[in-house]
């Protein structure tokens, strides 16, 4: 003959919750763990070029991270392909590939463009639009570029040109970005 269990009679009328409370609390505090660990920059992987000196970065304020890069480089197995020392391209490069993260803690990336051709057949300057579009809210604005390191210096002052072309004015005031910053691993030597 078997017993029949059943549930203990309750006293006082309620629940105990606090062992539910307990696990709960422990899976909050896992998930919160987890998620500081796991969170994306919104950087892309770029091979930056190494230096001796500079200083590290701590505190920018409101800054704005530009990725630059070739998009002509000829890759194999994910490295840059190279004869003599000197990196291999693929045609001619018209234009650096330039991205910006929407925003901080998103993964995706956005290109934009340093000129393109309105239908009107004029002149547009994309980059130089969303930088004066950053100066209005934050004008003390600084950039920082994160260059890939086979990029050519001609190609980075046409990205230099394009940001020093933002100006806004704001109650009489021009506001320029006055403060660039350059992104490079440091070297192990």
């Amino acid at each position: 003959m078997s017993k029949k269990h059943s549930m203990p009679e309750m006293k006082e009328g309620g629940v105990n919750v606090t062992p539910l409370i307990d696990v709960v609390m422990c899976l909050i505090i896992f998930f919160m763990l987890v998620a500081k660990i796991g969170v994306a920059t919104g950087a892309e992987k770029l091979a930056l070029p190494e230096t001796l000196v500079g200083v590290k970065i701590d505190k920018l304020g409101p800054n704005l991270i530009l990725n630059v890069s070739d998009p002509n480089l000829k890759m194999v197995n994910g490295e840059v392909e190279r004869v003599n020392g000197r990196p291999v391209r693929e045609g001619h490069l018209e234009s650096p590939r330039v991205t910006i993260t929407p925003e901080p803690g998103k993964p995706l990336t956005k290109e934009i463009k340093l000129e393109a051709k309105t239908p009107g057949g004029q002149t547009d300057e994309p980059l130089t639009r969303v930088i004066e579009a950053a100066l209005k809210n934050f004008p003390e604005l600084s950039i920082t570029l994160r260059c890939q390191k086979e990029v050519d210096y001609a190609t980075l002052a046409r990205v230099i040109e394009k940001i020093s072309k933002a100006q806004v004015d704001k109650g009489g005031r021009i506001l320029r970005v006055t403060k660039i910053n350059f992104a490079a691993m440091d070297k192990k030597g």
